[in-house]
């Protein structure tokens, strides 16, 4: 799109309160050259599947329940070698989360 010209540089609108409330893979995604083209508007984290005996595996009772947790299990499972990937949907596996 900001090839083709049809987008205008939105840094300025994006105070650290407006990017504090924006889950932080989803804004890099807007992000071109530098400077913020696009604001997300819909985030779709509304389901988690996850494998029980991975999680027990890697020392984990139950699933993360924030996504602070979910980096930090996810960074910890991989470190162990008890992980094997993690997809958003519509993102990628190796996504900055």
């Amino acid at each position: 799109m900001k090839v083709r010209g049809v987008t205008i540089d939105l840094s300025e609108y994006m105070d650290e309160d407006v990017k504090n409330s924006l889950i932080e893979s989803s804004l890099n995604q807007m992000i071109y050259n530098g400077k913020t083209e696009a604001i997300p508007f819909a985030n779709g984290g509304k389901w988690m599947f996850y494998n029980k005996q991975m999680l027990a595996d890697a020392g984990y009772e139950e699933p993360p329940k924030t996504w602070d947790e979910l980096k930090k299990m996810s960074q910890d499972m991989m470190d162990k070698k008890a992980f094997a990937s993690m997809v958003l949907r519509g993102g990628h596996p190796r996504q900055k989360v």
